[in-house]
């Protein structure tokens, strides 16, 4: 499994989803190059893409209750989208 959402990659190993992070270089050495940093594994599938949504959610900039309700559906609506391509 790969399943990328935004900057967030899903992977698994034979006990684990894995939720990592990825991020492009901008250093001179590596400029360009994708890497990814694992942030947290979990035993379902529902619990990592419930840390990827609390991982969106903290770095949202919203400065009210509805900006962040907005981010919120946003992000769901994005969840619901890739679940849909794949059925």
């Amino acid at each position: 499994m790969d399943i990328k959402i935004g900057s967030y990659r899903l992977t698994n190993d034979s006990m684990n989803f894995i939720v990592s992070e990825v991020f492009i270089s901008d250093g001179d050495k590596h400029k360009g190059q994708e890497y990814q940093s694992n942030h947290s594994y979990h035993a379902s599938i529902e619990q990592a893409l419930n840390n990827v949504l609390k991982r969106r959610l903290l770095k949202s900039d919203s400065t009210t209750l509805r900006e962040l309700q907005k981010d919120l559906y946003g992000m769901r609506e994005e969840f619901r989208k890739l679940f849909a391509e794949t059925i």
